[in-house]
């Protein structure tokens, strides 16, 4: 697994939290949601707007239900 902590994409978090909605990362590892990162793999970097609108559905639903919703 690579090194997927990204100093950057913390600071954007502390800088503009309220502006953030959801910060991406393109990395060899698997696609993934963690909280407001959503984690690309290379391989499918052609469907980040597709991925991004999910993404940004799931956290709307997770906050309406107030529990976790799975990704997929």
């Amino acid at each position: 697994m690579a090194n997927a902590t990204s100093k950057s994409l913390k600071k954007i978090k502390e800088m503009f939290p309220d502006k953030v909605k959801l910060r991406i990362r393109f990395s060899l590892d698997n696609l993934k949601l963690d909280d407001d990162v959503l984690n690309i793999p290379l391989f499918l970097a052609d469907q980040t707007g597709r991925l991004i609108g999910l993404a940004l559905k799931q956290k709307r639903i997770k906050q309406e239900r107030g529990r976790k919703a799975p990704f997929f």
